[in-house]
C-alpha cells in the first residue's frame, strides 16, 4: 500500500543504544525510498508517548518507530491516548525492531532485521490487531500489544532493566538467578474472567496478547493478535527447584502440558492479590507494587503495517 506523511520516531537508547547507531542508517534508507522527510528522537522514558499522540492529533497518517518492544509500547499508547481525544484519528504503526528482546515482532511477523523491515514497510499490507488495555488500583490505565507479566517473572523483568552492561538473553539469566537467591513468593490470588473464577498460590501470572516475551520465553505460543482475545498463564507456587524447571518449560514451550499450569482464553481479565506485587507491559514497568489489576481486549483497534 502507498504510505503518505510518515514520521519516523526513535528510540536512541534501544538495544544498549544500538537505535542510535542505527539511526542513520535507518532514517537515510527510509529517505532515500521516499517514505520520510525527517526523524524525532526520544529524549527518554516516556518521551514517545507523547511526542506520537501529538503526531496523531496533527494528522500523521503513519508512525514509523525504530526501537524495542518498549518503544512499541510508547507509540501504541500515544496512538491508543490521541483516539480517546480523538476517536477519528486513523495513524497506523510501523515498526523497524533494533531492541535487545524484539518479541512482539514475532507475532506479527516483522522481520528482526532492520533492512528487511524497513523493505516491509515499503511494501506493506495494512492488519488491524488487538490491543489491550490494563488497570491497576494505584496506576492510571495504560494499552499493550504483546504481553504482561505479573510476580516473580515482573521482578525479573524489573531487574533485568536495571543491568546496564549486558543484553539479549544474557541479562534475563543473570535477573533470574539473583531472583532465585532471593527466593521465590508464592502469593494467594484470585482471579476472574468473564467465565471463569479460581482462588490459588501462584509464582508468576502473564497475561498476552503475543506469543512471546523476555526475549527466550514461549509464554502463550497458541496466542494470537488478532483473534479477539486473551491468553492467561496462571503458573502454581514452586519452590527454587521447581522455578528453575518451569523457566525452562517456559523457554521450550511446553509448560501448556504442565496440568498444574492453568491457561484460560478470554476477553476479560482480573487479578487482586494478597500480598503487592510486580507488573510489568511489553518490558515496561507498570506498577512495582499493586494489589489488583484489569485487562480487557480491545478488538482489532490498532492498525499495524507488516
Amino acid at each position: 500500500m502507498q504510505l503518505r506523511d510518515a514520521k519516523l520516531f526513535i528510540n536512541p537508547a534501544a538495544g544498549s543504544w544500538k537505535g542510535k547507531k542505527l539511526a542513520p542508517k535507518i532514517r537515510n534508507y527510509l529517505h532515500k525510498n521516499g517514505l520520510i522527510s525527517k526523524a524525532s528522537f526520544s529524549r527518554g522514558p516516556g518521551d514517545l508517548i507523547e511526542q506520537i499522540k501529538q503526531a496523531c492529533l496533527g494528522g500523521c497518517e503513519t508512525i514509523i518507530v525504530a526501537g524495542g518492544d518498549g518503544s512499541i509500547y510508547e507509540a501504541v499508547n500515544g496512538i491508543m491516548l490521541a483516539k480517546e481525544i480523538d476517536p477519528s484519528t486513523t495513524s497506523k504503526l510501523g515498526i523497524i525492531p533494533v531492541g535487545t528482546g524484539n518479541d512482539f515482532i514475532k507475532a506479527a511477523k516483522i522481520p528482526r532485521d532492520w533492512r528487511l523491515a524497513c523493505d516491509l514497510l515499503l511494501n506493506s499490507s495494512l492488519h488491524l490487531v488487538d490491543v489491550a488495555k490494563i488497570s491497576t488500583n494505584t496506576t492510571p490505565h495504560s494499552y499493550f500489544v504483546n504481553n504482561i507479566g505479573s510476580g516473580f517473572d515482573a521482578a525479573c523483568g524489573i531487574t533485568a532493566s536495571k543491568i546496564p552492561l549486558l543484553r539479549g538473553k544474557a541479562v534475563y539469566v543473570v535477573a533470574l538467578i539473583w531472583h532465585l537467591i532471593k527466593g521465590v513468593p508464592n502469593p494467594l490470588i484470585k482471579i476472574k474472567t468473564e467465565n471463569h473464577q479460581a482462588q490459588t498460590k501462584a509464582t508468576l501470572v502473564a497475561v498476552s496478547n503475543g506469543i512471546c516475551y523476555g526475549g527466550s520465553f514461549n509464554i502463550a505460543p497458541q496466542a494470537s493478535i488478532n483473534d479477539g482475545l486473551i491468553d492467561a498463564i496462571i503458573a502454581p507456587a514452586v519452590s527454587r527447584l521447581g522455578a528453575i524447571s518451569l523457566i525452562f518449560q517456559l523457554m521450550r514451550g511446553t509448560h501448556l502440558k504442565n496440568p498444574n499450569v492453568t491457561h484460560i482464553q478470554c476477553k476479560e481479565f482480573s487479578l487482586k492479590s494478597g500480598i503487592p506485587i510486580p507488573v510489568i507491559a511489553d518490558g515496561e514497568i507498570i506498577d512495582k507494587a499493586c494489589t489488583e489489576y484489569s485487562v480487557e481486549i480491545l478488538e482489532q483497534k490498532l492498525s499495524l503495517l507488516c
